[in-house]
């Protein structure tokens, strides 16, 4: 039944596949391929390239990179009323971009591997400066310019020698010159292999996701220009287009390919950190799927709009010029804390309770003893002298008296200091560095982590969306990797764990609970086998039974532990 087989030829080709001689093969279902080469993508660079150019006026240089010049006719044809040969090109693109109002700034030019368009309102001025270019590399022959609809010409020569190696360079010459100020070509021209010191903002229209060649291309725009005397200081923004249709089938496929593209690249981060993923670009991104992503996407526009503008914070997130650790570390992110914790004063003094409890209680005794010591032996001194000359013994007393007056103002001062640190309120970040110490405390008795590495190597930093970012520095990538994982299993929601620790609260008729604090700290002690977690609510006593939690196993309370 050939009707029969061109449906199912039909449905599966919607779905990525297709079906050969050689039985059902995967491909670019035509979804994919109308996203990826979308005619919004145009529009996207012709406002990225006029926020650029607000902001950098004519020190901008911007490069627009694409698959192609035009799409192969037998792409076209299964999308035939759809796409055209020139969708997603970069022909496509530079017609749209010079028929923006932007363009009367950037005159934009067109470089492929078979042809070199120029702005009309620059042609003359680009070929006496090319015709000058040439003459200093030895050639003779003259440029011709073939005239264009939609405001454009076309430059060529009628020479052997005018092929795509010389008039790339040339090109390149007046890009750097700044006759034009934006370029529009194919990866093949503008990838591994091409130069420019002058370029810093690079659009990348690409489908291409392989590490080497997203690496490449853009490592084209961190050339430091050595004939600008801001050179040193150079930022370039570089620019992913995607496109996204959440209702379609595959609608999501080009975001993926944007995640994949940042899978093994390294950028930096809005808290100082080089990092290696899509999280680098915003921190969002690397806990929202495509379709939140696609929820929010005017809010992500705006704020990549905005950072687009803060090149000089961007430069100082870089610390170049300063020392740093050559070294891949492990790190956890953590989003959707409170705003207001209580951290037990112990566990940032890493004390349990008891020696915490004994340690401030001695604190406060040792000033009556110090101080009632102090006057007792002036006392002393005092009476032995007023004996000797006669005079009032109950002079004597003074010292004790005034030592005594002393002790209690310190005793309060101390009392209200301890009460202070005891009942601190702390924000979010304090509570997840307190916890991370605690962490390391384990790790260390328990040999994971070497005892040489100190609290100073934790680093807890806030992201701009509001999340957190937990890692251990100074440490192997091996021994980072495990605090991470280990810090990931203390945050993780309670399921199935080996031992709980419940508190009974009881109170007397008549009274009303204490207000519960918000929070509850959470204090990881890693053991080999099993892992206890302690439920802290310092407002209020109580009394904690361990309970195993194993399945099978009756839940029957131990005997009751420490008391508050």
């Amino acid at each position: 039944n050939h009707n029969l087989l061109e449906q199912a030829k039909s449905a599966i080709r919607k779905l990525g596949y297709a079906l050969t001689e050689k039985g059902i093969r995967k491909q670019a279902s035509p979804v994919d391929r109308v996203l990826a080469f979308s005619q919004s993508k145009s529009q996207a660079v012709a406002k990225i390239l006029e926020l650029e150019y607000r902001n950098l006026s004519d020190g901008l240089r911007a490069c627009v990179v694409t698959d192609f010049e035009r799409m192969s006719a037998t792409e076209v044809r299964s999308l035939k009323g759809v796409l055209d040969q020139e969708s997603g090109g970069a022909l496509r693109a530079f017609k749209h971009v010079i028929l923006q109002d932007i363009s009367y700034y950037l005159n934009p030019c067109l470089v492929t591997g078979s042809m070199l368009l120029v702005d009309n309102r620059i042609v003359e001025h680009f070929v006496e400066s090319s015709q000058k270019y040439l003459q200093d590399l030895g050639y003779k022959f003259e440029l011709d310019i073939v005239e264009h609809a939609n405001g454009f010409c076309e430059v060529t020569a009628q020479s052997g020698a005018w092929e795509t190696r010389l008039y790339v360079g040339m090109a390149t010459a007046m890009f750097e010159l700044g006759i034009t100020k934006c370029l529009i070509g194919t990866r093949g021209i503008f990838g591994e292999g091409w130069d420019s010191q002058a370029l810093n903002t690079l659009i990348d229209l690409t489908t291409m996701t392989s590490p080497v060649s997203v690496k490449q291309l853009r490592g084209r725009s961190i050339r430091i220009n050595t004939k600008d005397p801001l050179g040193a200081r150079k930022v370039a923004n570089n620019w992913d287009v995607v496109c996204i249709a959440p209702q379609l089938e595959k609608g999501l496929n080009d975001y993926g390919r944007f995640v994949r593209k940042h899978e093994g690249f390294f950028g930096i981060a809005d808290d100082g950190q080089i990092e290696c993923g899509v999280g680098h670009v915003h921190p969002s991104f690397s806990d929202l799927t495509p379709a939140d992503i696609f929820a929010s996407s005017a809010q992500f526009n705006n704020e990549m709009l905005e950072r687009a503008l803060a090149r000089e914070k961007i430069y100082e997130l870089w610390k170049v010029g300063e020392s740093y650790g050559d070294r891949l570390v492990g790190c956890v992110e953590i989003s959707n804390l409170r705003k207001i914790a209580l951290t037990p004063p112990f566990l940032r003094y890493n004390l349990n309770y008891k020696d915490h409890a004994s340690q401030m209680r001695a604190s406060l005794n040792g000033i009556w003893f110090e101080h009632l010591a102090l006057g007792t032996v002036g006392s002393a001194f005092c009476g032995y002298m007023l004996l000797n000359f006669g005079m009032f013994a109950f002079a004597a007393f003074l010292p004790l008296v005034l030592s005594a007056v002393l002790a209690h103002k310190k005793y309060d001062w101390l009392f209200n200091k301890l009460q202070s640190d005891v009942c601190q309120i702390q924000g979010a970040q304090a509570s997840l560095l307190a916890m991370a110490q605690a962490l390391l405390s384990s790790l260390q008795e328990t040999k994971f982590i070497p005892t040489n590495v100190s609290k100073e190597s934790l680093h807890v930093s806030l992201r701009s969306n509001g999340s957190y970012r937990v890692f251990l520095d100074d440490v192997e990538a091996e021994q980072s990797e495990y605090f991470a994982r280990s810090f990931q299993e203390l945050m993780a929601p309670i399921s199935n764990q080996p031992y709980l620790i419940p508190k009974y609260e009881s109170f007397f008729p008549g009274t009303e609970p204490c207000k519960r604090i918000n929070d509850l700290s959470l204090i990881n002690l890693i053991r080999r086998r099993f892992l206890i977690l302690i439920f802290l609510t310092p407002s209020r006593p109580g009394i904690f039974f361990p309970l195993k939690t194993r399945e099978g196993k009756e839940h029957m309370p131990m005997e009751p532990g420490a008391r508050w």
